[in-house]
């Protein structure tokens, strides 16, 4: 998820579960991480290395 266009508007998914007080656009932080303290996303620099997290849609049930 990136922050596009307006500045503290993400987008790439329609979930949210942000840290209290985020995102909040402290210096150049326009990417999100998902902060290990409390489990909830945190806006980061895209500059910062992190693990990854990807979600997409089954393309069948078991």
């Amino acid at each position: 998820m990136r922050q596009l266009k307006v500045s503290g508007s993400f987008n790439g998914s329609l979930f949210r579960f942000w840290s209290p007080g985020e995102p909040n656009q402290k210096g150049e932080e326009d990417c999100v991480e998902l902060d290990s303290r409390n489990g909830k996303w945190n806006d980061n620099s895209c500059n910062s290395i992190f693990y990854f997290i990807c979600a997409h849609q089954a393309s069948r049930c078991f």
